[in-house]
């Protein structure tokens, strides 16, 4: 639902990424930083202006790229405040400390209250919005800007495995990756087996020899032939791989004619290069 003014979503903060702003809810002026806007244009504060929009009391009023700057000019400014003595330190003042955590601990609670919730339900309930937010978050997964945490990748990792049975002892388990094929309580043991199988054939082969217990075991054969068209004479026949783009007929003929262009290349090559021995006789004559 749009507010009074109808320029924007009450309890949605809408964000131009093309001209780093933010829209105003009051007037619909693009902005960089709401907080100053609402002071300065309107003559209310951060927090009021927050209240009238439906946001939440944690709702960042600048873009991200004023934030990143302002982060980097407060560091700057708290490490030379600290290197002159001006800003006391936690650990001096304990009592300060209490006073500052239960003051954060206070504002977390407040932004948490079920009025923000309720504004944020009430913002995905809007027809084709969860649709443009889907489709924003996929143009920024394909252009690089968003990264995934490791605990995102597996989470998507579990997700993708989904529930499977254990080769070993049959029973249902939730696999943690997508080649898990044993659950937590035979995964120990098929190991040892592993480990006891590989020292036998390590005696096997000190005692008798490699041929006693090969060090690979060759992969079963599969048949890879398919069907293809042939790139000279347009005839159907049966390739044994992918690689295979020529019948039978006509692969020697087309080695040979690539051999000619091999030749006749390399004729090209040496025929603008001078003889070794027409190079010889020009050194010794300017010798």
């Amino acid at each position: 639902m749009a507010d009074q003014s109808g320029f924007a979503i009450i309890g949605h903060l809408e964000y131009d990424e093309d001209n780093d702003a933010l829209l105003c809810h009051l007037c619909g002026a693009w902005k960089r930083n709401l907080a100053s806007h609402a002071l300065r244009a309107h003559r209310i504060s951060a927090n009021d202006y927050r209240e009238l929009a439906g946001l939440n009391r944690q709702t960042r009023l600048m873009v991200p790229s004023l934030r990143e700057r302002l982060a980097v000019v407060g560091r700057e400014n708290i490490e030379q405040a600290r290197a002159a003595g001006k800003l006391p330190n936690w650990a001096e003042d304990p009592e300060k400390w209490r006073r500052d955590k239960a003051a954060a601990v206070e504002a977390i609670r407040e932004g948490l209250r079920p009025e923000g919730r309720h504004h944020r339900s009430e913002v995905l309930r809007t027809p084709g919005l969860r649709q443009q937010q889907a489709e924003r978050r996929r143009q920024r997964n394909l252009a690089g800007l968003d990264r995934a945490s490791p605990e995102a990748i597996s989470k998507g990792i579990r997700l993708a495995a989904g529930e499977r049975s254990c080769v070993r002892c049959g029973k249902s388990y939730g696999a943690t990756g997508t080649r898990q094929r044993y659950c937590a309580v035979c995964q120990p043991e098929v190991e040892r087996e592993r480990g006891r199988e590989s020292a036998r054939r390590r005696r096997l082969r000190a005692k008798f020899g490699d041929a006693a217990a090969p060090r690979r075991i060759p992969p079963p054969t599969r048949d890879t032939s398919r069907d293809s068209v042939c790139r000279r004479c347009g005839v159907t026949f049966c390739a044994a791989s992918h690689r295979d783009t020529y019948c039978p007929p006509c692969r020697p003929e087309v080695a040979r004619e690539y051999q000619r262009r091999w030749k006749a290349s390399k004729r090209a090559q040496l025929a603008g290069r001078p003889s070794r021995n027409a190079s010889k006789e020009t050194e010794a004559l300017k010798s």
